[in-house]
């Protein structure tokens, strides 16, 4: 082996290695970029229906929490909504106080963007206690397919759902 083939495989080893980081950046500007989209499908349309519901629950006095997750990459001004948790038990019951059996007990919807950020899930989650599981329905959509119209009406199947499972005769924990 001659000096100058040690030289080109250490020349094309240097190559490989900047071709990798510039993959690496890319990757990284099109998860930002996709963070960034979902950030202002939540803020404009999945929030602003939340929003009313909660309104509509504290109105009327049922317990409810609302949680919403965020992330934020390194140098980056402004965290990233990733999801939302919106907890509901259909009594009336005052939610200034944190009480983590309520939590356990009450019935969930939950908005998240999928790991890679390329959709939304929507899921409903209803406890219940024979047998002991937990009853989960859910929905992928891509960030194009969100609508108002469609958070409205997930939410108004949760609510409704949750009513339904409440006047059953499931017991829950």
């Amino acid at each position: 082996m001659s000096v100058q083939t040690i030289l080109q495989d250490f020349s094309r080893e240097d190559q490989e290695v900047h071709t990798i980081s510039d993959m690496e950046a890319e990757i990284d500007q099109q998860l930002r970029r996709r963070r960034d989209r979902l950030t202002q499908v939540f803020e404009e349309t999945i929030l602003p229906s939340v929003y009313s519901v909660e309104r509509d629950l504290q109105q009327a006095g049922y317990w409810h929490v609302l949680q919403l997750q965020q992330t934020g990459a390194e140098g980056d001004a402004k965290p990233n909504i990733v999801g939302v948790l919106f907890f509901f038990y259909p009594e009336k019951y005052s939610t200034d106080q944190y009480n983590p059996r309520m939590l356990d007990a009450a019935y969930r919807a939950e908005i998240f963007c999928t790991e890679d950020f390329r959709k939304i899930s929507l899921a409903i989650a209803f406890p219940i206690r024979f047998p002991p599981k937990m009853e989960v329905t859910e929905k992928l959509l891509l960030p194009e397919e969100v609508t108002t119209d469609r958070i409205d009406a997930f939410l108004e199947d949760f609510i409704k759902g949750a009513i339904d499972a409440y006047r059953s005769d499931r017991t829950l924990i």
